[in-house]
């Protein structure tokens, strides 16, 4: 599916010399669509992905960036849709989600709050509509659903 999206992937090479006289290998990788427009741009340092990479939508809007500590994504993801506005905020620790996951409308209002413990859904789960109104409520243990709650049909 990837060689569908992209066209070519350019590199640019930059070798660093440590003190200790060892030396780390920097590539800065770009990825683009079959039309020719950046797709995203990565950052390689002893080929794996470190630091900051960004994604982009095809009209050359910023679609998403994340985060990499050695070769993991570590740290705060943030996607947006097209018109800009944060769609989803995720917290990354060597691959796996932790703290929790929360996604947006593109009005800007909650749509759905996840938690995570080491990769597992834990706790509370939460969707919202478009005017910010819980309509259900699911509770985790360790990844099992123990509690669903359907507030649109659940009496007052």
């Amino acid at each position: 599916m990837i060689s569908l999206l992209t066209q070519c992937k350019e590199k640019t090479n930059v070798e660093f010399k440590k003190n200790d006289s060892s030396s780390s290998k920097v590539d800065t990788v770009k990825e683009y669509f079959v039309t020719g427009e950046l797709r995203r741009v990565s950052l390689y340092v002893d080929s794996l992905r470190q630091d900051t990479m960004f994604e982009y939508y095809q009209s050359g809007k910023i679609r998403a960036y994340k985060l990499f500590k050695d070769g993991h994504q570590h740290g705060k993801t943030i996607v947006f849709f097209q018109s800009g506005a944060v769609k989803e905020v995720q917290y990354y620790e060597k691959d796996l989600s932790i703290l929790g996951d929360t996604v947006f409308h593109e009005n800007g209002k909650i749509d759905m709050i996840v938690n995570y413990e080491n990769g597992v859904k834990q706790g509370d789960m939460m969707l919202f509509d478009t005017f910010g109104v819980k309509f259900y409520h699911v509770k985790f243990d360790k990844g099992e659903i123990v509690n669903v709650k359907d507030l649109k049909t659940t009496k007052k």
